[in-house]
Order: C-alpha cells, then sequence, then structure tokens
C-alpha cells in the first residue's frame, strides 16, 4: 500500500488569496499573491493509503476523481476523524517557493487532497518535505486535474557513484548488504540495505533531475572524479569561510544549494536515471568520490516513497524503527541547512578546507 505524508490545512496560515478555495479548483488568483507558512512546530503525519486501480498491484498514481483510493486505516485529518475507507482525491496543485528566494530550482509542487470529492479541502502532500515556521510563496498552479506518481510525493546516489569501503572504493551499484562502507565518525560501517529505483525524468518527475559535480567543483580534487546526485541529496559542508552561514559547524547542504558552483550543471538531457539509496545502522558522513555525504535516513517522509517491498526490507533491518526516527534511529549525522542557508554559500570558495580535512579516513586509503 502507498503511504502519503500529509500535511493539514489547519497546521498553515496564508496571507493573500485563499489558496483553499471551496470547490475543486485552485485559485487562480493566488499565483504570485498568496504566501502560505507551515505553523511553527507543524509537521506531516504518515497515512496509508490503499489504491485498487489496478488488479494486483497498487497503482502508481495518486488520482484527481477516483472512487478506488481510500484510506486504509481510521486517521484524524486537519481535525476531523475519518473511517477506514474514506476515499480521498488529488484535486489541484501549486507551485511554491520559499520566500526569498528567487531560484526555480528552489520550486515545491503541493498537491491539494479533500474527502472523495467533497469541499473544502482537508490537507495536502509535497513534492519535498516542508520545514515549519518557514513561509513559501505561491508561484504558480500546477494542474486541477492532477494524476501524481507516488515516488514523486519527495536522497541518493548515481549508479556509478564510488564508495569508499573498506577495501577500497567500489561503485554503489556493486555494493551489497554485509559490505563495509567507510564513515567519517566511526570507521568502518555494515550496510543493512542498499535501495535503488529507476526514475523516469518527465513531467512531474523533473524535479529529480540529477545534478553533475565535476571533479573538483566543490574543493581541490574533490570530487576526485565526476559525480552525479540526487538534487534533495545531503553534502557535507566544511569550511571556515562560510562560518556566517554555518556557524563555524560542519554541516549538511542539499545538492540543489551547490547547484550554481561554477561547472555544475542539470543533467537536462537524461530521460530516466537509477538513483541508489545506502542504510547503515545509524545514519553517517561517507565518502562518494572523495565527497563527505550522507547515507540514507529513514525518516516518515523517506519512508513514505518507498515501495511496499523496500518498506518490509528496511524494517526487517531495523525492527525498532519508529515515527520518533531520532529516538528509535537516531539523530541526523550533522545539523542540515535550509535551502535558503544553502543558497548563502559561497559559491567561490571550497566547501571543504580547514585542518580537519586532513584527519579524514579518506586520505591513508587512497595513499595505501
Amino acid at each position: 500500500m502507498p503511504f502519503l505524508a500529509i500535511y493539514s490545512i489547519s497546521d498553515t496560515t496564508h496571507t493573500g488569496p485563499n489558496p483553499w478555495p471551496p470547490g475543486s479548483n485552485s485559485n487562480p488568483a493566488s499565483a504570485g499573491s498568496t504566501v502560505i507558512t507551515l505553523n511553527p512546530g507543524a509537521g506531516f503525519q504518515v497515512v496509508e493509503v490503499t489504491d485498487l486501480d489496478t488488479t494486483l498491484d497498487d497503482d502508481p498514481t495518486f488520482d484527481d476523481s477516483s472512487s478506488e483510493q481510500y484510506l486504509t486505516n481510521p486517521t484524524t485529518i486537519n481535525g476531523t476523524n475519518y473511517a477506514a475507507g474514506q476515499t480521498i482525491e488529488n484535486e489541484y496543485a501549486y507551485i511554491i517557493r520559499p520566500i526569498g528566494s528567487s531560484d526555480p530550482a528552489d520550486n515545491i509542487t503541493i498537491y491539494v487532497l479533500d474527502e472523495g470529492g467533497a469541499t473544502p479541502s482537508i490537507g495536502f502532500v509535497s513534492s519535498q518535505e516542508l520545514v515549519a515556521g518557514q513561509s513559501y510563496q505561491v508561484v504558480g498552479t500546477s494542474t486541477d486535474e492532477p494524476s501524481t506518481p507516488y515516488t514523486e510525493i519527495f536522497a541518493c546516489f548515481g549508479p556509478d557513484t564510488l564508495i569508499e569501503t573498506q577495501s577500497g572504493a567500489r561503485r554503489v551499484c556493486d555494493l551489497r548488504a554485509g559490505d563495509k562502507v567507510l564513515t567519517l565518525d566511526h570507521g568502518a560501517q555494515e550496510v543493512l540495505w542498499i535501495g535503488a529505483r529507476e526514475v523516469q525524468l518527465t513531467g512531474a518527475r523533473k524535479p529529480q533531475t540529477p545534478l553533475l559535480f565535476p571533479k573538483g567543483s566543490l574543493a581541490p580534487g574533490m570530487p576526485h572524479s565526476d559525480l552525479i546526485l540526487s538534487p534533495f541529496h545531503r553534502v557535507m559542508v566544511s569550511s571556515h569561510k562560510n562560518d556566517r552561514v554555518t556557524g563555524g559547524e560542519e554541516v549538511f547542504a542539499q545538492a540543489r544549494s551547490l547547484a550554481k558552483r561554477g561547472g555544475v550543471r542539470k543533467m537536462l538531457g537524461r530521460k530516466s536515471i537509477t538513483y541508489y539509496s545506502v542504510l547503515l545502522p545509524r545514519h553517517e558522513v561517507i565518502f562518494a568520490n572523495g565527497v563527505p555525504s550522507e547515507s540514507f535516513y529513514p525518516s516518515p517522509y523517506s519512508m513514505s516513497l518507498l515501495t511496499p517491498a523496500e518498506r518490509l526490507a528496511v524494517l526487517a533491518r531495523l525492527p525498532g524503527l519508529s515515527d520518533d526516527v531520532a529516538g528509535s534511529y537516531g539523530p541526523l549525522a550533522r545539523r542540515d541547512l535550509t535551502a535558503l542557508e544553502g543558497r548563502k554559500l559561497k559559491r567561490k570558495r571550497p566547501i571543504f578546507e580547514g585542518p580537519a580535512i586532513d584527519a579524514w579516513p579518506i586520505w591513508s586509503l587512497q595513499s595505501a
């Protein structure tokens, strides 16, 4: 069964024209005029949906005007209790962008839901996790009859990425559970699960278009060869020249925040790509083509995007995993910069520099 990460309308405020109008269509007056804020402390809830549009498997899309997608379990959304079997529909969509950004690369699509065609709207899902307390400008409407692949409602390596292991660099597509990869903080750690998913880079999936980081584009010798990442994959930043943004800490920045550095480009010619994820016993900084970047973090949002088989595989290896991911799995390996903070990183300065990088374990491997 698909899982959706749903934000309740009641957990938002807005200024400008009402983005949640009565009826089943978006409000065109909201484009360029409405600002939506996710309330401080608010977040999404993970909701299981049954979709019977196909015979043996779940329908791969979340549709408007479909009576065959419904809540699997009793659920409370937007302050209202719904019984199992309540149908929900994907009525319309908006394109939003964090206030302060004018970069289309920051665009996020939100898909607005109602209860089986009844109005008003009750919540929405999004193409990327939203930040509590952040305000977003509505920059356009997407469609009033959306049909959205479940896998697009939200990090990953390209297939030829070289991951440092105990025995040297190996392609991520060749890694298997039980292999040991090198981490920055805890030495060699066992791979629990490798996820692989092919993404067709058309229509609603274009935000997943990979970024190519040429050799040396992040710092001298880093990456040591061209690196392909999904836009939302986190890369570690360790640079005293960026202390104003990082607070002097090692932090994570999404790959898309680094997309305007010299030579970095979006791979617009690609029609599809297979992305790989590496799950370890805790969230770690691992080395991809020499670049410190994140392993897979099984947050509720990330888990909601996996197929049922993938979720079962992860849960079999992490049987204690719960929605309290920080408590049951552990926190992020580094503080995560917001998209706007990431945009403030100095484009012409290396994102790795200073004496700390001399102690990174990859150097001993490369000189061996």
